[in-house]
């Protein structure tokens, strides 16, 4: 039923719209290209060619200044003057790259452009009657950048009108101003929420198009967003965000890593300490001359201009607050989906060569030294992992290559097989493309480039031509490309699938983990069975021989190695990881599960004080996290007094996954002996224990009952509970 109260008050908002459009016009017509918002009526201008309509710079937010930096986005003020939505918006304030100097207004690379009153978004619709029926599928772009630079500014209707499409593309805070986090900023935020302003502004931007877009001939009920390297990050948080519920229905991540996101904070002692958002953002402060903590760095960050802000660069990435994220996006979808909706998933073959090929400096590092590089950057434990996989090539022009093929299935390629697959796994319709298309271009260096990072922007959009600034020369090859490409993004937008004519683009099936190749010749022969070679299958269980969770801890100090818990939290200090502790001594966070059993937690639960009541409610929340218990064999890690996942064969990613959903089950060959071997539940260090939690559990619970702590009823109560763990 709160379904069809959302609808009913989105079918509302839409007719609102639509009629307040026809009443500001003059009498017996609508004005072409006139609009009545939210915030008031907007004049758009008619696209070169007059094939569309298009809108620059409508504010979705009022200028985060002042008291509003470093705070949730608010609704701008309305106006009763119609705006004439002729000019773009000024960019978030950046330092320039020198791929994004169109985002400046003629300064140079790496000077500062932009200004705060930024939050702003643009929309093209195709030509047409006007007003237009609100009945076009809606697709929102989120821009690229690192999260450091980027803009929407490009004007070219192409996508829009291969769909049709209504096309929204957004800007954002950028930098420290969309990404840093404060104790502070923390305390004074409603739900206790730092360090995502940016993803906020999102937030606030796909409700301006939920309660605008049909008055621009847009399906309020049928959004896509999409977005590219950060833009891609940022559809990975939005779509593992329940602030986004009920926004967008569609989705399409390009070269976007959705491991990427920061925790706010930790405890004391964790092995992430000094890495946290509030760790970084004070250190950040006292680097700008603010005081570390107390309501005064808050007033100071706040009082310092823009340009300050900026050049305090640091890693951007979303926090992983507890409200708009409660997790790594990848944790998220490998528990709980996408929520039900479908999901396009991509990169480019050659992603690293940008980030690499143009600093000769590091070049030269390469060449000369590439294991000592390779080890500097990954640190000595996972360098030893992945250095056999990715050996030193004996020639030094090849070192190059080889850097640029391991940093980029790391970051990128690797990374999109395992979103595709955790989404496809918990049933959510999932597509996977790798795009290999390469283009002429008259120097060494475009060769050398091959499928960069980016590059199928320019087919997706139409802006192949703009690649002769660069000295790129599409062929007639180039655009049939380009026009797959768009017709194949909007079928999306407006079916759920890509699969047009005869591209045969198949579901995403981890069982036969099918994906199609972008390029030039391009056939149903393009759908590929085995993604870069199995390289990223080899990869990922390289990585989980050092990190099982691949939580970005190493087990050997993971406080709760098989289970991902990013933020490392350890409240009562007692080395288990609330994750998977029985009962910390903070009951206050609302995802703390019933984790484990094993004779150490289980005991140290009841010495705590902690009532099996506690356990019971915990349980029903959500089913027991099966993978602190992935495999069925384990064995002693050497040095560490844990028990270590036996590793199942790393070139059968398929049977991995049928082990995660055996985690209670215990060696087959001893099914048998099962019953002489329960008095062991309660042996500390006890492998069949680890392995056979639920009925631990019962055990544990007909214990107490004979030692008087628990009546008939708790007991029976705690063995529905084990029994919920079950999938």
């Amino acid at each position: 039923m709160a379904n069809c109260g959302r609808s009913a008050s989105r079918s509302i908002g839409v007719f609102l719209v639509a009629a307040a459009a026809i009443l500001t016009a003059a009498p017996g017509r609508a004005q072409p290209g006139q609009v009545v918002t939210t915030e008031g009526p907007v004049q758009g201008i008619l696209a070169e060619g007059g094939e569309a309509w298009e809108f620059r710079g409508l504010p979705y937010a009022a200028p985060p200044r002042g008291a509003l930096r470093f705070a949730r986005p608010r609704v701008p003020a309305p106006r009763s003057s119609i705006l004439d939505a002729h000019s773009f918006a000024p960019a978030c304030p950046q330092q320039l790259s020198g791929f994004q100097l169109a985002c400046g207004d003629g300064e140079a690379a790496n000077q500062l452009a932009g200004d705060e009153d930024c939050l702003a978004l643009n929309v093209l619709t195709p030509a047409g009657a006007w007003p237009p029926i609100p009945e076009l599928p809606v697709m929102v772009f989120i821009h690229g950048g690192a999260f450091q630079t980027g803009c929407a500014r490009d004007p070219n209707p192409a996508l829009a009108l291969a769909g049709p499409v209504v096309l929204v593309s957004i800007q954002y805070r950028l930098g420290q101003l969309g990404f840093m986090a404060t104790e502070e900023m923390a305390e004074e935020d409603p739900d206790g929420s730092a360090g995502n302003w940016a993803l906020l502004d999102m937030l606030r931007s796909l409700e301006w198009v939920r309660d605008n877009i049909a008055g621009f001939g847009g399906d309020p009920g049928n959004v896509t967003i999409f977005g590219e390297s950060a833009g891609g990050l940022a559809v990975c948080a939005l779509l593992a965000s329940p602030l986004a519920d009920g926004l967008f229905d569609r989705a399409i991540i390009q070269s976007g890593n959705c491991q990427a996101a920061t925790p706010l904070r930790t405890t004391p002692g964790s092995p992430i300490a000094g890495t946290t958002k509030v760790e970084v953002g004070s250190r950040v402060a006292v680097a700008l001359g603010c005081p570390p903590s107390g309501s005064g760095s808050l007033e100071c960050l706040r009082a310092l201009p823009f340009g300050s802000l900026i050049a305090a660069n640091d890693s951007h990435f979303a926090a992983i607050d507890g409200h708009v994220l409660s997790e790594r996006p990848l944790v998220v979808f490998e528990r709980e989906g996408a929520g039900g909706r479908a999901v396009i998933v991509g990169t480019n073959r050659d992603e690293q060569t940008v980030f690499t090929n143009f600093d000769a400096a590091l070049v030269a590092r390469i060449e000369g030294d590439y294991e000592g590089v390779v080890r500097e950057q990954l640190g000595e434990r996972l360098a030893d992992q992945l250095l056999p996989l990715y050996p030193t090539p004996q020639l030094p022009s090849e070192r190059l290559a080889q850097y640029n093929r391991l940093f980029g299935e790391l970051s990128f390629n690797c990374p999109a097989v395992d979103t595709v697959d955790a989404l496809a796994r918990t049933g959510s319709s999932a597509y996977l493309y790798h795009f290999t298309q390469t283009i002429r271009n008259f120097f060494l260096f475009g060769e050398e480039l091959g499928s960069f990072h980016a590059l199928e922007l320019f087919y997706v959009f139409g802006n192949l031509n703009q690649l002769g600034a660069l000295f790129f020369f599409p062929a007639p090859g180039d655009f049939a490309l380009a026009s797959v490409m768009q017709a194949s993004w909007t079928s999306f937008a407006r079916t759920g699938s890509p699969d047009i004519l005869f591209l045969g683009w198949p579901l995403y099936d981890p069982v036969e983990p099918r994906h199609l190749e972008l390029k030039v010749p391009f056939s149903s022969l393009s759908v590929r069975d085995v993604y870069r070679d199995g390289s990223c299958d080899a990869q990922i269980a390289a990585i989980e021989e050092v990190d099982s969770d691949r939580d970005f801890v190493l087990d050997e100090f993971d406080n709760c190695p098989g289970f991902a818990n990013s933020d490392q939290f350890d409240r009562d200090g007692d080395t288990a990881g609330d994750s998977c502790d029985l009962c910390p001594d903070s009951l206050l966070s609302p995802t703390l599960v019933f984790g484990r059993c094993d004779s150490e937690v289980a005991n140290r639960a009841v010495a705590d004080g902690c009532t099996l009541e506690d356990v019971f409610a915990r349980c029903q929340q959500r089913p027991a996290p099966d993978r602190c218990w992935r495999g069925h064999d384990r064995e002693k890690r050497s040095g560490h007094g844990h028990d270590r996942h036996d590793r199942y064969d790393r070139h059968d990613r398929h049977d991995r996954y049928d082990r995660y959903d055996r985690y209670d089950r215990y060696d087959r060959d001893d099914r048998d002996d099962r019953d002489d071997r329960d008095d062991r539940c309660d042996r500390e260090d006890d492998d069949w224990g680890h392995r056979n939690p639920k009925r631990c559990v019962k055990k544990l619970a007909k214990r107490l009952e004979r030692q008087g702590i628990l009546d008939r009823a708790e007991r029976r109560a705690i063995k529905r509970c084990a029994g919920r763990g079950r999938r």
